[in-house]
């Protein structure tokens, strides 16, 4: 009834031309009323009935078609079928509305308002319940959405907080770089500048050492010896090379054509060269021995070093070398006073590098900065290597207790195996392993620095004879500087090229040696030139072979072990066989101070022990009881 009254208030309102859809209870089912049955419904009076129940219960309104219409089944058709249309289009509800016929009772349209009341309520559970379901589906995923957003939050702000601190550092490594750039750039320039000075005074070097070898020098003393021996008669054989004078078909200098090509006497200039070569030898011989007179202890017999250095070259000649050694010196000095001092040192330069691998390791290992360092320390080492630590002037201690191996000689081994810091030096014996395992790494710069510097340095003075066998002073210094190369790097193929080297250069100036032998019956005046030539077959060459084997069997056999049988061999086959000579002319002496020396060397060597070498140190042993040795 209420739901009547308001859709006739709201259709009676001017120019409504709609359907009114809206009902004041949430439980009844709208009843849509058009045409003549919203107008019946005017008079609230006329509609208006009770059940006869009482004010309890429900009260329903019969609809009275118009009279208009007629009271027939065909009309209430027609009616429900433009009410079903007009809901339609109205959209208001997809169910008829079960209209009551006129006349119908009371009771039966209340048992059907029930039913539909019923299912009304049935399905609105459903939709109720479909619609929560999807809201809790949608509030979940809004949940995992926003659990979403907040991780995306929380990822973009660590990313944010790296990339900061990544463009913070870069800035700092930028800054850092650029003023590792500005520093290397002069040390590039400055060593730049010092190594195109250096070059020159290590090819001067080069030849002054060649020149106080003078190995030239004693093959053609050894020449002049056997050719003034031959001319006497008094030559037997030459063992090792054969000198100029005597060629494989046994013709002399007099058979030889005495004109070149150029129409020049070669024999007379033969002649004259060798007369001055004389006169020059005699006056060294009286100096030398003046010299021996004044310094002559007399008791023990050693080897006088200064022999091998001074016996071919004067007074005269020893100070024109001293001094141009000393101008090279001072020339060295003077390239680096031109430059500052901090440009000049080893530790300056390693410090740039250790700061830089302290800092960032990476970036070091990644664009192998400690090669580059290698290559810049060269050039100082270079420095070094042309005054006090020359191969053969070389200052380096030599360590004879048990931390032998683990004695560092190079003052620039300290930089690269103590975290290349100069200021960190620390004890051999506690840091010894840890050296070990820093010196073994392929990747160290004091490996590029023997590759590279070291060895080849090495290898210049084999190539240019600048190396004298005979001298105790190069040999010990020489041998002490290749076997600390050895030991700094043991398996490399530059240490592997420089033994070979050695060996041939060992071997060559055994076998370039020419040894006269003199005849049994040979007989001379005192002061000619075949009086001269006895003396050096029988004293002369004597002491310098005994020097040159004692050098090999002390200082060489540690470092080149591959030698012995070489060495064993040369004993046999060319010293002992010269000693017998002396002992045929009545010079046996001198052979026994010479063979003891000799004698005192081999047996350091313990190859005398070794069951493997015991048919090649025989004849050895033999000469050995001859001469008295134990």
């Amino acid at each position: 009834e209420d739901v009547l009254e308001g859709q006739k208030r709201d259709s009676s309102l001017p120019g409504s031309d709609f359907i009114p859809l809206d009902s004041s209870s949430s439980t009844k089912e709208p009843v849509i009323l058009t045409g003549e049955d919203a107008m019946s419904l005017d008079d609230p009076s006329k509609n208006k009935k009770t059940n006869g129940f009482g004010s309890g219960h429900r009260r329903e309104t019969a609809l009275e078609p118009p009279e208009f219409l007629p009271q027939d089944g065909t009309a209430m058709k027609e009616s429900e079928a433009w009410e079903a249309e007009v809901v339609r289009r109205a959209g208001v509800s997809n169910k008829k509305r079960s209209v009551t016929p006129i006349g119908t009772n009371n009771n039966n349209h209340g048992h059907t308002g029930s039913t539909n009341s019923n299912a009304n309520i049935t399905q609105l559970k459903q939709q109720v319940s479909s619609t929560l379901s999807q809201l809790k589906t949608r509030q979940d995923d809004l949940n995992r959405a926003c659990d979403r957003r907040v991780t995306e939050q929380s990822q973009t702000e660590t990313e944010l907080d790296r990339q900061q601190e990544e463009l913070e550092a870069a800035g700092k490594s930028f800054e850092y770089y650029q003023d590792v750039r500005s520093q290397l750039i002069s040390w590039v320039g400055a060593l730049r500048e010092l190594q195109s000075k250096i070059k020159p005074l290590r090819k001067a070097l080069l030849e002054l050492d060649m020149e106080i070898c003078g190995s030239n020098r004693w093959k053609e003393r050894e020449d002049d010896m056997i050719d003034a021996l031959r001319k006497a008669g008094c030559l037997g054989q030459v063992l090792g090379r054969q000198p100029k004078s005597l060629s494989n078909s046994g013709i002399t200098v007099e058979q030889l054509p005495t004109v070149d090509e150029f129409g020049r006497d070669v024999k007379s200039r033969h002649v004259l060269e060798r007369e001055k070569r004389t006169r020059q030898r005699r006056r060294i011989q009286q100096q030398r021995e003046i010299k021996k007179q004044s310094s002559d202890n007399g008791d023990t017999f050693v080897f006088d070093d200064d022999i091998e250095e001074d016996e071919n070259i004067s007074d005269g000649e020893q100070d024109d070398l001293r001094q141009r050694q000393s101008a090279l010196r001072d020339a060295l000095d003077v390239a680096l006073n031109q430059l500052d001092d901090d440009y000049t040192t080893v530790s300056g330069l390693v410090r740039v590098f250790s700061e830089w691998s302290r800092i960032y390791p990476e970036e070091y290992k990644q664009c192998f900065a400690s090669l580059s360092m290698a290559d810049l320390v060269g050039v100082l080492i270079q420095i070094d290597m042309c005054s006090q630590y020359h191969p053969l002037h070389w200052k380096g201690s030599s360590s004879n207790g048990n931390n032998k191996e683990e004695k560092l000689q190079f003052p620039w081994i300290q930089y690269f195996v103590d975290d290349h810091s100069p200021s960190s030096v620390k004890s051999h014996n506690a840091k010894a392993v840890q050296q070990r395992q820093q010196l073994e790494d392929s990747d160290s710069p004091l490996h590029w620095v023997v590759e590279k510097v070291l060895v080849p340095a090495a290898i210049d003075l084999l190539d240019g004879n600048a190396y004298s066998l005979a001298s105790r002073k190069q040999s010990q210094s020489f041998a002490a500087f290749c076997s600390e190369l050895c030991r700094l790097r043991p398996e490399a193929r530059c240490i592997a090229r420089l033994k070979v080297r050695l060996a041939q250069y060992v071997r060559q100036f055994l076998e370039d040696m020419a040894i006269p032998i003199v005849k049994t019956d040979c007989t001379s005046e005192k002061g000619s030139d075949v009086a001269e030539a006895v003396m050096y077959a029988t004293n002369g060459q004597v002491y310098r072979l005994g020097k040159l084997l004692v050098n090999m069997l002390r200082y060489w056999v540690p470092v080149l072990p591959s030698l012995k049988e070489f060495l064993l061999e040369y004993l046999s086959s060319h010293f002992l066989f010269l000693l017998s000579s002396l002992q045929a002319i009545g010079a046996s002496d001198v052979g026994t101070q010479v063979f003891g020396q000799v004698w005192i060397a081999l047996k350091e060597t313990k190859w005398l022990d070794q069951p493997d070498l015991m048919l090649q140190a025989a004849p050895i042993r033999a000469a050995a009881g001859a001469y008295g040795q134990s």
